[in-house]
């Protein structure tokens, strides 16, 4: 609507301009360009009085014009002031945070607190101001904010963040929270060090981050009574839905097995799915061992599953009817070998309803079958939740600097800064091995956590292997001379062949885990056996 405001506008003045005209026109006192300047009088308050018998639309033209003109002034004075109020506002604002999207539904994705500024194309909660071009950024007192988010594309959040950079100097006091899908992308923005002038920074991936959310969920192994188990996953779905899932689980799955995570790929595509992975991935075959069944999901047999000794089924397909289908069909195999505790996960990009429609459905309630709908990040406050694992990850960092030295957190690269958010990530892994979880939510109990010999050992394995793996996906490669530069590292070998004082740190670093969490006021609760 306020494209048009402007045509709209300039179409009423016509309109009562033109029935002025004929007013006096229809008086038959009038030629028509005398009728054409009288029509024009007749805004600001000049009628010829001496007109004897009004025509109506002469009459409705002397009250209608005016009061036009009359509102077209009091809203461009409302206009005025309101912008002069806002920009005294943005003025005295302190600590605020600045949301740069230009779709309403990104809002959703946001931490929503009163003292925030969005900066948009669409009407939305809080401040609002319109953003058509860069420089509005001069606008917004981006100097005294504490968090800058960037909710565009990718190409015009990096060109925010370009000319942020380029028009401030010092921006050590402000998080900055960058929107960026595209792979490349993101290892552009890792690489170099695009984040130097903020305090921190933190990468928003909405498909990656709701995918770590299901897989913290629902991992492939139970984070309690996995008796060893190898995890393997059997993964259903189209390639952008599943892609980084996967990613995660390779990130993520590091059980007391210390065996590499399996995942079994079916449909039509996934020769193909796999060859992709790989291509987008580095090293990710070297982490997780592929295997395909080139068929229909819909197809899938028995004897297909037979030998697949499956933990964890994850499916997402086309639309959720498609996906439900094929959980549904994948299940009542399991069923019929008498494994039908193993957890399917239907994961949902916003095809439909799912509340509505299956949470109640008897495929639900018979084969167990879990949802996850998109729309959890609504619920999820990514912000907040990004900053809770930054913490921990910090802390985790922190801790290993004192013992051994290193980078102050604020001077690290994103990539060892995400090293350290996977380790957090992987936290309720390693204490379920334990029997405890991580409850961020809930405020820290004391609690003392003894750990055997050998327990300490498979968790230091465990961390290590989940070390080796971060590294290998982020392109490292290994190398007698550590070169940050040229991602090389002399510790990416296995467990076996680290020196001991190598072995002791990672020691070091798992054993302080309860310690890490309870310090930053968060709780560990005991697993159910």
């Amino acid at each position: 609507m306020k494209k048009y405001i402007t045509e709209l506008t300039a179409f009423i003045y016509i309109i009562s301009f033109t029935i002025g005209v004929v007013g006096y026109l229809q008086t038959n006192e009038f030629d028509f360009i005398s009728s054409c300047y009288n029509s024009l009088r007749l805004f600001i308050l000049e009628f010829d009085g001496s007109v004897d018998n009004i025509p109506f639309l002469l009459n409705l033209s002397r009250f209608l014009s005016p009061l036009i003109l009359a509102s077209s002034i009091f809203l461009a004075l409302k206009k005025y002031f309101n912008l002069a109020l806002l920009n005294f506002k943005i003025r005295h604002l302190s600590g605020h945070t600045i949301v740069f999207c230009n779709n309403e539904s990104d809002i959703n994705f946001i931490y929503k607190k009163p003292n925030t500024l969005l900066v948009t194309n669409v009407l939305c909660d809080g401040l609002s101001l319109t953003s058509e071009n860069i420089n509005d950024i001069e606008k917004v007192n981006i100097k005294k904010a504490e968090k800058v988010i960037l909710l565009n594309d990718d190409r015009t959040n990096l060109s925010y963040l370009k000319e942020i950079k380029k028009r401030f100097s010092n921006l050590k006091n402000i998080t900055l929270y960058i929107r960026l899908e595209d792979n490349e992308n993101v290892r552009m923005f890792n690489r170099f060090k695009l984040n130097t002038n903020f305090k921190k920074e933190l990468l928003i991936n909405p498909r990656q981050l709701f995918s770590r959310e299901v897989f913290l969920k629902n991992p492939v192994l139970d984070y309690v009574n996995h008796d060893n188990k190898v995890p393997h996953s059997l993964v259903s779905g189209e390639y952008e839905n599943i892609k980084w899932l996967i990613f995660e689980m390779a990130n993520i799955s590091h059980y007391p097995s210390l065996k590499n995570l399996k995942v079994t790929l079916i449909g039509n595509e996934s020769e193909k799915q796999k060859e992709m992975l790989i291509d987008e991935f580095p090293n990710i075959d070297e982490v997780i061992n592929f295997s395909t069944i080139v068929k229909s999901s819909r197809s899938i047999s028995k004897e297909d599953l037979s030998l697949l000794d499956i933990t964890a089924i994850y499916i997402s397909g086309k639309t959720l009817e498609e996906s439900q289908i094929t959980a549904s069909h994948l299940k009542r195999i399991f069923y019929s070998n008498k494994t039908d505790s193993i957890n399917t996960c239907v994961i949902n990009f916003g095809f439909g309803l799912i509340d509505d429609v299956y949470e109640t459905s008897e495929f639900n309630s018979e084969f167990n079958i879990k949802y996850f709908d998109y729309r959890i990040l609504e619920d999820l406050n990514i912000i907040q939740h990004l900053d809770v694992y930054d913490l921990i990850a910090k802390s985790i960092h922190d801790y290993y600097k004192d013992l051994y030295g290193g980078e102050d957190w604020g001077s690290l690269s994103e990539t060892i800064k995400m090293s350290n958010r996977y380790q957090a990530y992987h936290t309720n892994i390693k204490l379920g091995y334990l029997g405890y979880a991580v409850d961020v939510k809930s405020k820290a109990d004391k609690i003392s956590i003894t750990y055997s010999e050998s327990q300490l050992d498979v968790l230091a394995q465990m961390e290590k292997r989940r070390w080796n793996t971060e590294r290998l996906l982020s392109g490292w490669i290994f190398g007698k001379e550590r070169s940050d530069k040229l991602r090389i590292h002399p510790l990416l070998v296995p467990w076996e062949e680290l020196a001991e004082k190598e072995k002791q740190k990672d020691r070091d670093t798992v054993a302080n885990i309860t310690n890490t969490i309870t310090s930053l006021g968060f709780s560990i609760t005991q697993l159910d056996e």
